[in-house]
């Protein structure tokens, strides 16, 4: 079943950015490797329930490393 909001304990900064229970203004690794939904876009995290959509900001992602 896929979360359209975080799941409890993770908070949303005013920007959209993740942070999970164990950190103050970012996702620890653990919590990345556990929910596919956590995108981290140049260090910062955001939730991003849709696979379609991940999939697609994944892409550009690699794309602009390159």
């Amino acid at each position: 079943m896929r979360r359209l909001m975080p799941p409890p304990g993770f908070r949303e900064g005013h920007m959209g950015d993740l942070a999970c229970p164990h950190r103050d203004l970012s996702c620890c690794r653990d919590c990345v490797a556990a929910h596919a939904e956590i995108v981290d876009v140049v260090g910062a995290h955001y939730w991003v329930p849709d696979p379609h959509e991940r999939r697609q900001l994944l892409a550009e992602l690699e794309r602009t490393r390159s």
